[in-house]
């Protein structure tokens, strides 16, 4: 799986595709949802379906939402989750309004499988990474 999206994201063809299109996808995003918590779960729905454009239906399995948080797709078999971060956030692990429970699982988390880490920086330097669980 990671050769896939290593290569999606080195083929000058996706990249640039991705440098054009996901911004703008993004920001519409981000102008329907203002404000909203959920905006991160939806644009990691443009991610899954970038995803699905780029490498085909036959290589991404959607896992159904609340089955499994930590894991959004499968790519050739392989779990993977996508996370979107704003420029000035960190990475949102697990959605709660309970503090306590939100250190509690941050202390005990250990990824399911690879990291799909998109970080929107509008007007900044935005990065694309994978980050691999082996």
């Amino acid at each position: 799986m990671s050769d896939l999206i290593k290569h999606l994201l080195t083929n000058p063809t996706y990249t640039n595709i991705i440098q054009q299109k996901l911004p703008p996808a993004f920001q519409m995003v981000e102008d329907e949802l203002k404000g909203n918590p959920a905006v991160g779960l939806l644009r990691e729905q443009v991610i899954l379906g970038m995803l699905i454009s780029f490498l085909g239906e036959d290589k991404i399995r959607l896992i159904q939402s609340g089955v499994n948080p930590n894991i959004d797709c499968y790519v050739d078999s392989e779990p993977l989750s996508v996370k979107t971060v704003s420029f000035s956030s960190g990475i949102r692990l697990k959605w709660t309004s309970n503090a306590v429970k939100a250190r509690e699982f941050i202390a005990r988390y250990r990824p399911n499988g690879h990291l799909f880490v998109i970080r929107i920086a509008w007007g900044e330097r935005e990065s694309i990474r994978l980050l691999p669980q082996d």
